[in-house]
């Protein structure tokens, strides 16, 4: 799984190149989430999973990366071939003065 930086992630979104999940549970993503991520609970994995496009490319966060990286995993266990974890999660991001949306 790839590690990916906090700083790289706005380029990514504005060309549509990732689509940028959030796998904290709903309480947290409506407490504050990165710009441009959606939330797909991290709890809920076996329901949404077969939903995604395996062709695309995907950027998991959470708050520090451990939940993210579980779900990066299991999502390349089911063969999702391009995804990556974001390095620190949603702390890096806010560390890196990137967007936070409520």
């Amino acid at each position: 799984m790839l590690l990916i930086n906090p700083a790289d992630v706005p380029a990514l979104l504005q060309s549509k190149k990732i689509d940028f999940i959030d796998v904290r549970e709903r309480d947290e993503f409506a407490a504050g989430r990165p710009a441009g991520s959606r939330n797909l609970p991290l709890s809920e994995i076996e329901t949404w999973a077969p939903t995604l496009d395996k062709a695309a490319t995907y950027v998991m966060t959470c708050r520090s990366g451990r939940r993210s990286g579980k779900a990066a995993e299991r999502l390349l266990k089911l063969g999702v071939k391009q995804v990556s974890n974001l390095d620190g999660g949603i702390l890096a991001w806010e560390k890196a003065g990137l967007k936070v949306e409520k």
